[in-house]
This record gives C-alpha cells, sequence and structure tokens, in this order.
C-alpha cells in the first residue's frame, strides 16, 4: 500500500511538472521573476508518510507566514491536520519552510510533529513540495516522516 502511494505521488509530481513547466520569466537583465510572490490560496494534494494526509488547502500572508489544513477521509477513517507555515527563504524558483501542526485521529489519538520542506513552482500556481519531518505519538513515542505534495495556487 505505501508502495502505491508513493508511486501515485511520484507520478502525479512528474506530470504535474512536465504539464505546467513554462520557461523563465525575465523581469530585467539577467533576472529571473519569483514565481511564488503574491500567492494567497491554494488547494492540492499532501502526503506524509505514514502518519497522515491527502486533501490540502494552504494559505500564505505576506509571502512569509501561513496556515494548513490537511484531511484525509477514508471509510470510517478521518484524520485533520492542522499546521503552522513559516518561510525561511524564499528564491525565484524553490522556498524552504518549517511547518509545525498536529494530526488529530478519531479514537482521540494526536500526534504532535515539525517538518523542513522545499517548494519548487515549476510556474506561478502549481508548486510542488518535499518534506521531511519528525513526529512525536503518546502512545507509540517519536518516528520520522517523509511527504510531498502539489497544490495549485488561485
Amino acid at each position: 500500500m505505501k508502495r502505491i502511494a508513493s508511486i501515485t505521488v511520484a507520478a502525479c509530481l512528474l506530470l504535474a511538472a512536465i504539464v505546467t513547466a513554462e520557461p523563465f520569466t525575465s523581469v530585467g537583465p539577467g533576472q529571473i521573476a519569483d514565481k511564488s510572490n503574491d500567492r494567497n490560496v491554494g488547494i492540492g494534494l499532501q502526503v506524509d508518510l505514514p502518519v497522515f494526509g491527502l486533501v490540502s488547502l494552504r494559505a500564505w500572508w505576506e509571502d512569509l507566514l501561513g496556515v494548513e489544513i490537511v484531511a484525509l477521509v477514508f471509510g470510517p477513517l478521518v484524520t485533520v491536520t492542522p499546521r503552522g507555515l513559516v518561510k525561511i527563504a524564499d528564491s525565484n524558483e524553490a522556498d524552504l519552510y518549517m511547518a509545525f501542526g498536529s494530526t488529530f485521529y478519531p479514537a482521540g489519538g494526536v500526534i504532535l510533529h515539525a517538518a523542513a520542506g522545499i517548494e519548487w513552482s515549476p510556474s506561478t500556481h502549481i508548486a510542488l513540495n518535499l518534506e521531511l519531518g519528525f513526529g512525536y505519538d503518546p502512545s507509540l513515542g517519536p518516528s520520522t516522516f517523509i511527504g510531498g505534495g502539489i497544490h495549485y495556487y488561485f
């Protein structure tokens, strides 16, 4: 199951990169436009294994702070993950950020987590991201996770 999810995410990321790729936008001699400027609200897929993910809604303010809600609905299983995002480095093609949040499970379980991520922008509306993080579940102890996602920004 994990292998199928990994292959599906990789295929979606590759397809999105190919379909939405656009040439560099020149804003002046030798300068490239920052594709992540003026992003507000985005919707997409965010999968972080093994803990959580699927449908994601992101919102950024002032190109520095953001929030994200990730939800998974699979039959009776429903998880909700609110996260805070802080951009720590901004470049024309990719941004580095930190994410902090909690995943809530229906049986009352909670996983606290923090992650470092890189968000690459093949176009002004599409962003692909990769994350590596650490989590803590009071009943299972500490864990690590890796994840990725794709978002369309309006």
